[in-house]
């Protein structure tokens, strides 16, 4: 019925839907004999219209390096449609959305004007003009990881001139909570040790003698692989020399060779091990440059999205790791697409990637959905006096050194026994080039001894505070001391909190109170002295006296 109805009331052509699906000047057109497609939901690649030839540029670019394209006038709309050669191309409906549409849009976005700019406008300081076009777009819109500008110069720190890199154009990155906001707005203003020289550029440029200066200058005589990067999962030396023997499962391999990396051959797609030497030396010798991790690696970012490399693409070279294997040559000549094994089902994510047919995927095809996959690098890193993260060698010898042993059972390790009891067990740096390291007790305040094996005589105060009705919002600062008996009521140890009624009400306070000598002095009396004041004034509003009649400790 459907069928009888279209071909004889539709025109040759019609659009579907008949509103645009993109910017609200694009849309989806298809001819009529499509429609005996009907019967399986199928349909082969829409007819792009538009009525503005601002959108050209992107048809010529990519019928020129990738695609062909048949093009037509339909109601005074140019209409262009992807051409495939030795396929019969059809998808989905579900999956147009999902891949082609997903696609296509970021591309056709760099074209499209959210303002009929003019000179007046694209002058304001706070406006940014894309090059080789008459497109421009505000500043904060630079370095946010979407490509706004033709030429994708938004996205490129070499083509911002360092007058607009600014605290407000350099945002958060898309940072999930406030917290995490404000560990990058520190990160951008000050200096870290860890992360000094790490291979990444966070602080933003300091104009000294004239240069701009970051983190990550004068760097020559500063070790990159160090006890905060080494076997950290990220390349912070450009060689990823603080990467080498952190990988098991290389390791396991008959061809592995220490000094060396493993990646994909472009050429072969298969493994390789590369040498050292030859990362980061300018030649792309992995697929999806792997072993040249600056020619996709940006500036003052947090999330690292796009890591894969596109060999010989001018325009936007570096692509997101969804793009993998979802079928559709991303690269100009199919570089992400060139080490997939074919014949899969179809996923609701597009990308191999993401769905379950990696579980059953090459080795090859898991490896690279792992390393060119997004990251967190983090703004902050602590102070640590840890030792290095094991590398493949240290765990190798000390599998070997197991597997060597002639205990007739099996004894467990020290390490595994809770040696400080109550406190937390801290390893206290030497001399970490030759891993120099003790143990040592971290004790809470109700036990001591170099293991905690002890407890301190002590008072455990369980306490809950009610106040009236019209004190319910002011803030106390609530003090409890512990003292003696004598004239001079020495104080022994104290707490201090604020208490505010419409919050603690409910809330039962659990101390303890230490004595300052041990043991305690059993000739003395002792109590509990709790003073209280207005926190924002100090005005004094009473004190509470417990004396302390017996004691167990």
């Amino acid at each position: 019925m459907c069928y009888e109805i279209i071909e004889h009331d539709c025109p040759d052509m019609l659009y579907i839907p008949t509103i645009p699906v993109l910017f609200g000047d694009i849309y989806f057109a298809y001819e009529k004999y499509n429609s005996t497609m009907l019967d399986h939901r199928t349909f082969l690649f829409p007819y792009i219209c538009y009525n503005n030839s601002r959108y050209n540029n992107h048809f010529v670019e990519d019928s020129n390096i990738v695609y062909n394209y048949s093009t037509v006038l339909f109601n005074n709309l140019t209409c262009h449609r992807r051409i495939i050669q030795g396929i019969l191309w059809q998808i989905t409906v579900t999956s147009l959305s999902l891949l082609y549409l997903r696609n296509l849009q970021p591309k056709l976005w760099r074209y499209h004007e959210i303002y009929n700019y003019n000179s007046t406008m694209c002058n304001r300081s706070n406006m940014y003009q894309c090059s080789n076009s008459l497109k421009c777009i505000s500043i904060h819109r630079l370095m946010n990881g979407v490509y706004d500008c033709p030429n994708s110069d938004d996205e490129n720190k070499i083509s911002i001139n360092y007058t607009v890199l600014t605290e407000e154009i350099i945002n958060t990155d898309g940072a999930e909570n406030e917290e995490t906001k404000m560990k990058i707005r520190y990160a951008r203003k000050h200096i870290s040790f860890q992360t000094i020289c790490d291979g990444f550029t966070e602080l933003l440029p300091i104009t000294i003698n004239g240069q701009n200066e970051t983190d990550e200058t004068e760097c020559e005589q500063w070790p990159c692989n160090n006890i905060y990067t080494h076997c950290n999962g990220l390349w912070n030396c450009l060689n990823g020399a603080d990467e080498i023997d952190c990988d098991l499962s290389s390791s396991l391999s008959l061809n592995y060779s220490s000094d060396h990396h493993k990646c994909v051959s472009p050429y072969t797609n298969q493994f390789i091990y590369l040498p050292i030497n030859k990362a980061n030396d300018g030649k792309v010798d992995c697929l999806g440059a792997m072993d040249e991790p600056k020619l996709c690696r940006t500036k003052y970012r947090v999330f690292y999205n796009y890591n894969f490399y596109c060999m010989n693409q001018n325009s936007t070279p570096c692509i997101d790791a969804q793009h993998l294997c979802d079928d559709i040559n991303n690269c100009y000549y199919g570089d992400d697409e060139q080490f997939c094994i074919g014949n899969r089902t179809f996923s609701i994510y597009g990308t191999k990637c993401w769905s379950l047919d990696l579980l059953f995927g090459s080795d090859v095809e898991k490896f690279l959905c792992k390393q060119m996959d997004s990251f967190k690098k983090e703004p902050v890193i602590y102070f640590t006096l840890d030792e290095m993260n094991n590398s493949v060698k240290d765990l190798t010898k000390n599998i070997e050194n197991g597997v060597s042993s002639s205990l007739p059972l099996i004894k467990t390790s020290d390490q595994y026994q809770p040696r400080c009891h109550r406190g937390i067990d801290l390893g206290v740096w030497l001399n970490n080039k030759n891993n120099i390291t003790k143990n040592t007790c971290l004790c809470p305040p109700s036990y001591y001894g170099d293991k905690c094996q002890y407890q301190n005589q002590r008072i455990s105060l369980s306490i809950k505070f009610r106040a009236l009705s019209h004190s319910w919002q002011i803030p106390f600062a609530i003090v409890i001391l512990l003292i003696d008996d004598n004239n001079e009521q020495i104080i022994h140890s104290y707490e201090q909190f604020t208490y505010l009624s419409m919050r603690d009400c409910k809330i039962k306070f659990n101390i303890y109170l230490i004595y300052s000598n041990r043991p305690k002095n059993q000739t003395k009396n002792y109590g509990i002295h709790i003073n209280i004041y207005e926190k924002i004034s100090l005005k004094y509003r009473g004190s509470l006296c417990f004396p302390i009649k017996f004691s167990l400790w």
